[in-house]
Formats: structure tokens, sequence, C-alpha cells
């Protein structure tokens, strides 16, 4: 090539050039805010990740108490039921005696024996 088509090719290449550049710039300007979103999106979902992780591993913990209070609960009330029992079989064997042999006959003594002195106090105060 010649010096005068060497100078002709440098404009034209110049030009190209510059339109090739006009013509990318708005492209790399919308690839560049996408990566942007990208980036934000990806660090937010890591960010949801570890909330979730937490609520979850948060929830586990409060599942295990409740568990572990119910199980306590119910070895109560299965205390409770069978002293309910045993409270009903008294009673039920009581109301069966019809009030007989409720107390032994050493223990009626001990109660006349208190009551005779009760009564002797109140005499002694009227």
């Amino acid at each position: 090539m010649n010096h005068q088509q060497t100078t002709e090719v440098e404009p034209t290449i110049a030009k190209e050039s510059q339109l090739l550049e006009e013509i990318f710039k708005p492209i790399w300007e919308k690839v560049r805010k996408a990566g942007e979103l990208i980036h934000h999106l990806q660090e937010e979902k890591d960010k949801l990740k570890n909330k979730v992780s937490e609520l979850e591993q948060s929830s586990s913990q409060k599942i295990q108490s409740l568990e572990n209070e119910l199980k306590v609960l119910r070895q109560e009330l299965g205390t409770r039921e069978q002293e309910l029992k045993r409270v009903r079989n008294e009673n039920t064997q009581l109301m069966s005696d019809n009030g007989q042999h409720i107390f032994s006959l050493e223990e009626r003594e001990i109660i006349k024996d208190r009551i005779r002195e009760l009564i002797a106090k109140i005499n002694s105060y009227l």
C-alpha cells in the first residue's frame, strides 16, 4: 500500500472504531448493570438462606423444648391419674365400710380422751 491509501484507511478505521464503540457502549452498560443486579441478587439470596437456616434451627429448638415440656406434663398427668385412682379407691373403700373401722381401737381411745380433755377445758371456762 502506498502512503495515500494508508492515510485514507486510517480515518476509515477510526470512524469504524468509533461507530463500533457507539454501538457497543449501550450494550456494555446493560451487561454491566445486569452483572451488578445478579451480584446483588446473589447476596440477597445468601442472606435469605442464612435467615431460613437460623429460623429452622430456632424452630427446631423450640419444637424440642415443647416436646420435652409435653413429656414432663404427660408424666405428671400419669402420676396425678394414679393418685386420683388411689384416692377414689380409698373413698370407695371408706364408703363401703359405712364409717366403721375407719380408726383402729387404739385410735378411737386416743380421740375419746382428747374429746374429754377438750370438754373439760370448755367446762372450766364456763
